[in-house]
């Protein structure tokens, strides 16, 4: 993608995100087709999202992407831009 997106920086224990096996240093890249450039992006994101339903989370890890389904809400991770 063409996002800049944003360096997860903290995952939080127990949160959604370590369910989603996102590390520090991955890179989010857009969430519900948003691209994400800076942190209120996400913060943006999520709080549009509903906490039933699933979301598309793009993240860039290893040189390539890959398309998660997580739950609307908190994902539990600190970002920030590059």
């Amino acid at each position: 993608s063409n996002c800049p997106g944003l360096v997860i920086t903290q995952v939080v224990p127990t949160s959604q995100a370590e369910r989603l096996d996102l590390r520090l240093g991955d890179i989010l890249t857009s969430y519900e087709g948003t691209c994400l450039n800076e942190p209120k992006d996400l913060i943006g994101a999520t709080k549009k999202s509903q906490p039933d339903q699933p979301v598309k989370l793009e993240r860039f890890r290893d040189g390539s992407s890959q398309t998660l389904t997580a739950q609307g809400g908190k994902l539990g991770v600190a970002v920030e831009a590059f």
